[in-house]
């Protein structure tokens, strides 16, 4: 019992925990549309017009990413706040605006068969 707690709380552990992010990958729909580079340490901004008049801003500060500005009502994407890492992607359904956050490396995450 002990040892499949032990078990257990390693694999939690490798999957929360991911190394800073070095890119992030912004998407309308399902088109890229813009790569970031996160390693760079000037601020950066990146206004997305999407279809009906739809508005977001993605601001790039120190290694982390956020987004600052959203024309949707429920701003759930915008009170997310700064992320420099992890497996969550920041998400303005709405507006069908997703940053994900890539940290560069080319290892294999999962083989599916």
């Amino acid at each position: 019992m002990l040892s499949a707690v032990v078990v257990a709380s390693v694999i939690a552990t490798v999957l929360i925990w991911r190394a800073p992010a070095s890119y992030a990958r912004v998407y309308l729909g399902n088109v890229l549309i813009d790569v970031i580079d996160l390693t760079i340490t000037e601020r950066q901004e990146l206004l997305i017009k999407g279809r009906l008049d739809t508005t977001n801003r993605v601001e790039v500060e120190n290694g982390r990413v956020r987004m600052s500005l959203a024309s949707c009502r429920d701003q759930v994407c915008v009170r997310r706040g700064w992320v420099s890492g992890g497996l969550m992607p920041i998400v303005c359904l709405p507006n069908r605006v997703v940053v994900v956050l890539d940290s560069g490396d080319n290892d294999i995450d999962a083989v599916v068969r």
